[in-house]
């Protein structure tokens, strides 16, 4: 089973403009079993989410993409990590 793991919604300011009732319509209407929100920097979209995917069939999996500085020791490089709860 599939599962995509890496959605950004209109939560992510500046990194996506879907919309979470439309994009969990399109999940439930393919059959996906499961989507995973990670907006960037925030989780300002979770409880919605989370009732939305509730209510469609789809099991919601609530996480962020965290910007770190300094991983591995170098310092000044910024990454992106996916965090699932």
């Amino acid at each position: 089973m599939f599962v995509h793991l890496r959605l950004h919604s209109e939560f992510s300011v500046v990194d996506s403009t879907c919309r979470i009732d439309e994009v969990l319509k399109a999940a439930a209407k393919d059959g996906q079993p499961a989507l995973g929100l990670t907006d960037l920097n925030n989780l300002f979209g979770g409880v919605k989410f989370y009732k939305e995917g509730r209510g469609k069939g789809v099991k919601p999996v609530l996480g962020a993409e965290i910007n770190l500085e300094g991983l591995g020791g170098d310092q000044g490089v910024i990454s992106r990590v996916a965090l699932l709860v």
